[in-house]
C-alpha cells in the first residue's frame, strides 16, 4: 500500500506540472491549429501515461496477491 500511495502521489504531482505546461502552450498558441496540436499532444501523452500507470498498478496488485497467498 505504501508503494502504491507513493507512486500515486508522485504521478499526480508530475501530472499537475505537465497540465500547467500544456495549459501555457495552449494559451500561448498563435493559431487555432497550434492550440489544437498542443491539446492533442497533451491528451495523447496523458492517455499513454494512464495506460502505463494502470499496468503498474495491476502488476503491483498481482505481486501483492502472490505475497498474500504465500
Amino acid at each position: 500500500a505504501e508503494t502504491m500511495t507513493t507512486h500515486f502521489v508522485e504521478t499526480s504531482k508530475k501530472s499537475m506540472e505537465e497540465a500547467q505546461l500544456a495549459f501555457r502552450a495552449m494559451t500561448s498558441a498563435k493559431t487555432p491549429n497550434e492550440m489544437i496540436a498542443a491539446q492533442n499532444e497533451f491528451a495523447k501523452a496523458q492517455f499513454d501515461k494512464a495506460v502505463a500507470n494502470m499496468s503498474h498498478f495491476s502488476e503491483t496488485w498481482m505481486k501483492l496477491a502472490g505475497d498474500v497467498v504465500q
